[in-house]
């Protein structure tokens, strides 16, 4: 989904409209919101607003209390890499 000028084609402007999780921060990062994307595929997922600087991500909806640091991102990452 996205949001253009209505004037178009005279204005070419666009933005694509993201879904964030209401007052709630990565919990990698702490600075980016917490954004709803979709896979290729279309599978929701959710993730920091500040990729490709921040790459956190999860398939279920974070607790607003949660905070990793990035120790423990790397150590998830490995146990998922050999799953």
């Amino acid at each position: 989904k996205f949001r253009s000028c209505n004037r178009f084609p005279e204005c070419k402007f666009t933005e694509a409209i993201v879904e964030t999780v209401e007052g709630m921060k990565c919990p990698l990062c702490q600075q980016g919101d917490v954004v709803v994307k979709n896979t290729r595929w279309g599978k929701p997922f959710y993730g920091c607003g500040r990729y490709p600087d921040c790459d956190w991500a999860s398939w279920g909806k974070p607790d607003p209390t949660l905070r990793i640091t990035k120790e423990q991102w790397v150590i998830m990452q490995d146990r998922k890499s050999v799953v």
